[in-house]
């Protein structure tokens, strides 16, 4: 899918280990058919933890999809409301702004032509991966520790300010270093992985 470049950051870390959540109210996105978790600070589920989704009490019958990173509910079709959740999340600090991020978007790709066609088909099969760096002003090692212990990043690139436009994704930290130059400011070059899906969204709110 190409690059996509960035001026404004930020680097999240879990905080301990997941935190139980019940039936938690969820509400509707605009006229979708996507629901959040109600509770701004319940939004970093855990991967690792099935999350039971319920309609009107019951267990959801409308198929569904979780995204993880987000906190949200994908329903194919209307679901019965209320719409609740059950599952794990982190609790979460900010430990780094990046001055400049790239985002490297790959998806799976191919090939459809049938014999005899006289022109080449090819079918995308969605996103596979993504990676990319990150660039900040070296303030202390917090951040580092923090990752180094085995934490997980939750990272979020805005695309621009005041926008709230965002990619938020968890991923992992595959290199990082620190630039020196006389005259200027201590910086930090951060490498990083994707660990599942990175979501595009307009708000956090």
């Amino acid at each position: 899918m190409g690059v996509v470049v960035g001026r404004l950051g930020e680097l999240w870390v879990q905080t301990g280990s997941a935190t139980s959540f019940t039936t938690e109210a969820c509400t509707q996105i605009g006229a979708t058919t996507t629901y959040k978790i109600t509770s701004a600070s319940k939004r970093q589920w855990d991967s690792a933890t099935t999350v039971s989704v319920f309609e009107d009490g019951a267990s959801a019958t409308t198929p569904y999809t979780v995204q993880y990173p987000i906190g949200r509910i994908v329903f194919a079709s209307a679901p019965t409301t209320p719409v609740t959740v059950t599952g794990e999340y982190y609790d979460t600090v900010q430990v780094a702004y990046a001055t400049g991020w790239k985002l490297d978007l790959k998806t799976g790709v191919f090939e459809t032509t049938a014999l005899g066609d006289t022109t080449r088909s090819f079918m995308a099969t969605g996103l596979v991966d993504w990676s990319g760096s990150f660039e900040r002003f070296y303030e202390d090692d917090t951040w580092a520790a923090l990752v180094a212990a085995g934490s997980t990043p939750i990272f979020k690139f805005y695309e621009d300010a005041p926008s709230d436009r965002v990619w938020i994704g968890y991923g992992a930290i595959s290199d990082w270093g620190v630039t020196v130059d006389v005259g200027e400011l201590i910086k930090e070059n951060v490498s990083y992985s994707g660990k599942g899906d990175i979501f595009y969204i307009d708000s956090e709110a």
